[in-house]
């Protein structure tokens, strides 16, 4: 799916998080929903330069803003992504990575819109590294970012922990506003 897509649901989802902006709700999306808040606040959401499947490590921005959201310097995500988004003229460029530039903007301390699966888990990796899902694989194998299922396996040894304990960071700080 992509958030260019002509379906009516998308539009609808940008135009909640335009709401949810306006009265200041705090909002985080994951992949397809930080690509939808990047396209609601005017970005573009375009192919990206290589496709992402499997485990990736990304660098947050030396920056208080960054810093604020991830805590930490550079950390192992989740991706599964063939389109990237531009930031938006109200986010801030807060995390990059090697294969696909912009990982995650924010909006302030409330809002966060990332590229990456941090809320993934074991299972939902399985299930994602069978059909029909796991086509992605073979259809966008040509991008030096796209792991086979065996190498994700493998990845998913090492990084998920340290990926969950990220994770946490980020919710930490979404919620925190969110409590407010």
């Amino acid at each position: 799916m992509s958030v260019n897509d002509d379906w009516g649901p998308l539009r609808e989802g940008e135009r909640l998080i335009l709401e949810a902006l306006r009265i200041d709700v705090p909002v985080f999306g994951h992949c397809l929903g930080g690509q939808l808040m990047s396209r609601a606040l005017g970005g573009l959401v375009t192919t990206a330069p290589y496709a992402e499947i499997g485990w990736s490590r990304i660098d947050v921005q030396d920056d208080p803003l960054a810093r604020h959201w991830f805590g930490q310097a550079a950390f192992p995500v989740f991706q599964w992504h063939s389109e990237t988004f531009s930031v938006p003229a109200e986010a801030r460029l807060i995390a990059t990575g090697t294969h696909c530039h912009r990982q995650a903007f924010a909006i302030g301390t409330a809002h966060i819109g990332v590229q990456f699966h941090c809320e993934i888990d074991r299972q939902k990796i399985e299930s994602w590294l069978t059909p029909p899902e796991s086509n992605d694989i073979d259809r966008l194998a040509g991008s030096p970012a796209v792991h086979r299922a065996e190498a994700i396996r493998a990845a998913t040894e090492t990084c998920l922990a340290e990926g969950q304990r990220a994770a946490a960071q980020i919710y930490d700080r979404w919620l925190e506003r969110l409590a407010r």
